[in-house]
């Protein structure tokens, strides 16, 4: 498998208001309870994927990375299909 064919295609979680103005930043949805949704095909003929739910929390200081508790719900109900970076 070549590295391009084991790369995640990356979608942007949108809300319904930033999509309606268009813009090319749309602010996320918080209510999906992550911020993009990474997928990846695994297998061309039986169109089987591998979905993972990214929530990106960005620091400038040491310090706690604290979920919501829609993130931890999130967290709890997808298991290891729910992926945490820390930027």
């Amino acid at each position: 498998m070549s590295g391009a064919e084991n790369q995640f295609s990356l979608t942007r979680v949108a809300s319904k208001p930033a999509a309606r103005q268009k813009s090319n930043f749309p602010s996320v949805n918080k209510r999906e309870g992550f911020d993009i949704r990474a997928v990846k095909l695994l297998d061309e003929a039986t169109g089987a994927m591998e979905v993972r739910r990214v929530e990106v929390k960005g620091r400038k200081r040491v310090g706690s990375v604290v979920l919501t508790t829609n993130e931890w719900s999130k967290a709890q109900q997808l298991g290891e299909h729910y992926w945490l970076y820390v930027v």
